[in-house]
């Protein structure tokens, strides 16, 4: 298997909410663990999130 290194990713979508409270859902850890949530059953290996210029979100 080879190494994948993404370091830039642009995600669009229309959501009903002011964009105020669709970043308060981004910027929370917990609100958006809850909000991309897949399966009840879901097993995360790592769920890292550094919500800073710079920091890094990890899910695996």
């Amino acid at each position: 298997m080879t190494d994948v290194a993404h370091q830039t990713f642009v995600i669009e979508r229309e959501l009903p909410a002011s964009p105020k409270h669709a970043f308060r859902f981004w910027s929370d850890q917990k609100l958006k663990r809850a909000w991309n949530d897949c399966h009840p059953d879901w097993t995360e290996l790592e769920d890292s999130f550094d919500f800073r210029v710079g920091g890094i979100e990890a899910k695996r």
